[in-house]
C-alpha cells in the first residue's frame, strides 16, 4: 500500500517532468509585458474613496456584473477611452466583489457609467452603449469645466 508521501513524491516528478517538456507554461508577466493601453483601476470599498471621490483627475467608472453580458461587451471601450485620454481616469467596480458601492450609488442596470468630477457623479450612462455614444455625453461636461476639449494622448 502507497503511503501519501510516495504519491505527494510521484505528483511533485510528474510536475518537474511536464515542466521541462513544456506542458506547463507560466502566464506571461503583465507588469514586464510592454502595453500602449493604459489599464483601468479595479476598484473595490476598500479604494473608492483615495481613486474617485478625492481624485484630483475626472474619473469615468464602470459598475458591471460577471454574469452580465453588456458587462462583458463594454470592456473594450472603456479600455480604449483610457488609453486615449491623458485627463481622464477609468475604474471598473466589479458589484459581485463590492456589492454595497452598488447600493450606494443606486445602480438597477448593468452595466452603469458613473462621470465623477470633484468627487460627484455628474453624468450617467446605464445598459450597454459604444465608445462614440459615452463620448458624446461626456465632451459638454468636459468643455464646460475646461473650456476646451479633452486632450487626447500625445496631442496638445
Amino acid at each position: 500500500m502507497r503511503s501519501y508521501s510516495d504519491l505527494s513524491r510521484r505528483r511533485q516528478q510528474h510536475r518537474r517532468l511536464n515542466h521541462r517538456r513544456g506542458w506547463l507554461r507560466r502566464q506571461p508577466n503583465e507588469e514586464a509585458m510592454p502595453t500602449k493601453m493604459k489599464r483601468t483601476i479595479e476598484l473595490n470599498e476598500g479604494n473608492f474613496e483615495r481613486e474617485v471621490l478625492k481624485s484630483s483627475y475626472p474619473v469615468l467608472v464602470e459598475f458591471v456584473t460577471a454574469w452580465s453580458l453588456p458587462s462583458t461587451m463594454l470592456n473594450g471601450a472603456l479600455e480604449e477611452i483610457a488609453a486615449e485620454f491623458v485627463d481622464l481616469k477609468v475604474a471598473r467596480v466589479q458589484l459581485d466583489r463590492s456589492p454595497n458601492l452598488g447600493l450606494w450609488y443606486g445602480i438597477r442596470c448593468f452595466p452603469t457609467v458613473l462621470y465623477f468630477i470633484d468627487g460627484e457623479a455628474r453624468i450617467g450612462i446605464f445598459g450597454r452603449t459604444s465608445k462614440e455614444a459615452i463620448l458624446s455625453q461626456l465632451k459638454p461636461v468636459v468643455n464646460s469645466r475646461r473650456g476646451g476639449s479633452f486632450a487626447p494622448l500625445g496631442k496638445d
